[in-house]
């Protein structure tokens, strides 16, 4: 009724009048989405609500979660969804250039559309190597002592990722150490990524661009908004890469953090917040319209864990080698355990696949765990001798040990 109002009697000034109705109309949107019914129109509608009462990037959160819903093909949603709530942002604005709100809102429901055209997200957490990672948290919100506690996490995660690694493209908070770390490792000639910032012509008075980054691309005005968000992404599908080869790691922030969190998780790219670090990166685990999806992921705040997070397993073994390590496993894990035998413990030729599927992720990942600590391995014509690590391995296995809590 409203959108109707605005549009054919030009009543632009009737949502001032009607604020509390609205609030009251966005309670019913949350009652709805929490319970599941409505959906995404529930979404929609709070994020064209919140338009309404000038909340621009309460609307573009909203809208961000009715596109993930859209995308992950969990009900029957019409086909012109997204093009009819374009449609609905067009005409709220008939005449007049639309404000910066509704012209994210609709870059959103752009980028929304070219995804829905191609395979779908699935928004789960199965691990593989990531080709775009995005480094996101919290500029001069960040302090000191967090950002102490960052720099280790993500001198260990750059200099295990190979692709490209988009990040703030200043020298403050989590983007300046960015920077700082791609020049620590280009110095010794460990950097194998690309950093690429996305930065408004106008910083704010507390940044200056990084001149340690490969490549910085100017888009918007005025200070930092979702625009750049939007085109990084653009730029990102533009390169082929879809939304399930995209990790964002996570670290603290402030709302346009959060809105950055947002937009991955709409589009079914895997957010991984470390724990810890508060802002933006807390919040959104607590946030009950956003916390249980299967692509956001909390991570222990240790190095281990996330150089497992960035560089998961991905060495390739002949068919038959792998199944051979995963029955390996599988035998040993049984002669351990030998007075349980529920559908996990059954002999390897009546293992059910996910469980066979179970122990060949271990197999390969057991193989990534010695290769990080600094051991070899290779393929035995005979019959192994068994290795027993000593006390003068102490620090490889407490390593290793670390390493292989993150996969369980």
């Amino acid at each position: 009724m409203l959108g109707a109002e605005i549009y054919y009697a030009n009543q632009r000034d009737l949502p001032a009048a009607m604020r509390t109705t609205i609030r009251q109309a966005m309670d019913t949107c949350h009652v709805h989405a929490r319970s599941g019914i409505e959906l995404p129109s529930a979404f929609f509608t709070a994020g064209r609500l919140s338009l309404l009462l000038n909340q621009s990037l309460d609307a573009f959160a909203y809208y961000a979660r009715g596109v993930r819903h859209f995308l992950d093909g969990t009900s029957c949603v019409a086909a012109d969804t997204l093009a009819r709530e374009r449609d609905w942002l067009r005409r709220l604005h008939f005449g007049d250039q639309p404000p910066g709100a509704s012209q994210w809102a609709a870059g959103l429901l752009t980028l929304a559309e070219r995804l829905s055209a191609g395979p779908s997200p699935s928004g789960t957490t199965t691990q593989r190597a990531p080709r775009v990672l995005v480094v996101a948290g919290g500029a001069a919100s960040l302090d000191a002592a967090t950002l102490a506690r960052v720099r280790p996490l993500l001198e260990v995660a750059l200099e295990a990722f190979s692709g490209q690694v988009i990040s703030g493209g200043t020298v403050v908070g989590v983007p300046g150490c960015a920077g700082r770390v791609a020049a620590k490792l280009a110095g010794r000639d460990r950097k194998h990524f690309e950093l690429v910032g996305y930065t408004p012509e106008r910083l704010p008075q507390d940044a200056r661009k990084d001149a340690r980054y490969d490549r910085l691309v100017t888009c918007g005005h005025a200070e930092f908004t979702p625009e750049q968000l939007l085109r990084s992404w653009s730029d990102t599908l533009d390169a082929g890469v879809r939304p399930e080869n995209v990790l964002v790691l996570g670290f603290g922030g402030g709302r346009i953090c959060a809105t950055e969190y947002r937009l991955a998780l709409a589009f079914g790219a895997t957010v991984a917040v470390v724990n810890g670090t508060g802002g933006a990166a807390g919040a959104l685990l607590q946030d009950d319209l956003w916390s249980a999806l299967a692509n956001l992921l909390p991570v222990p705040n240790d190095p281990a864990s996330v150089r497992a997070l960035v560089a998961p397993a991905q060495r390739e073994f002949d068919g038959d080698v792998l199944d051979e390590m995963a029955q390996a496993f599988h035998e040993h894990y049984v002669s351990m355990s030998s007075g349980r035998l529920p559908g996990n413990m059954q002999p390897w030729p009546d293992l059910a696949d996910t469980f066979k599927q179970a122990n060949r992720d271990q197999a390969r990942y057991a193989v990534q765990i010695l290769e990080a600590c600094g051991f070899g391995v290779r393929l035995l014509a005979k019959s192994p001798v068994v290795f027993c690590f000593t006390d003068i391995d102490k620090n490889a296995v407490e390593e290793m040990a670390e390493l292989e809590v993150y996969r369980k």
